[in-house]
């Protein structure tokens, strides 16, 4: 644990590795000092995931974790409202893809637009300079405007 932790974490410190070694496995709950009292324990699934998760792991501080926004509003407010598939009336696989769709999905809100754009050699044998871009699902079995 100590050498993933300086080595691949870049903890700068070895007994900032122990103590945090020593939290994943519990010991201060089961009486022991420190990770030597410990020698030839090994970490549970449990433990070690723990581990990953503890707050010397986190990815941010926890001062940039706190909130310093109005965060009382509805929770649509803080998303972008995208699409997936824009150009389906449907089903992924069985519906009619329209170029109607993407004004759809503006109208109602939307601000981010999927759009599959494929080289039309992809589905003609003419050369790909004779013809213009594709905008398509792929290979799958849907309309093609």
């Amino acid at each position: 644990w100590r050498d993933f932790v300086v080595t691949e974490q870049r903890e700068a410190s070895e007994r900032a590795a122990d103590l945090e070694f020593e939290r994943a496995l519990g010991l201060a709950h089961d009486g022991k000092a420190s990770v030597d009292e410990a020698e030839g324990t090994h970490m549970t699934f449990e433990q070690f995931a723990r581990a990953l998760v503890g707050r010397s792991n986190m990815a941010a501080s926890a001062a940039k974790l706190s909130a310093r926004h109005d965060e009382h509003h509805p929770l649509a407010h803080y998303w972008i409202s995208s699409s997936h598939n824009s150009y389906l009336t449907g089903h992924q696989l069985t519906s009619e893809s329209l170029a109607d769709m993407y004004s759809r999905l503006l109208i109602q809100g939307c601000r981010c637009l999927e759009i599959d754009i494929w080289d039309a050699s992809s589905f003609w044998d003419a050369s790909c300079c004779e013809r213009e871009p594709v905008v398509t699902h792929g290979f799958t079995p849907v309309t093609r405007e």
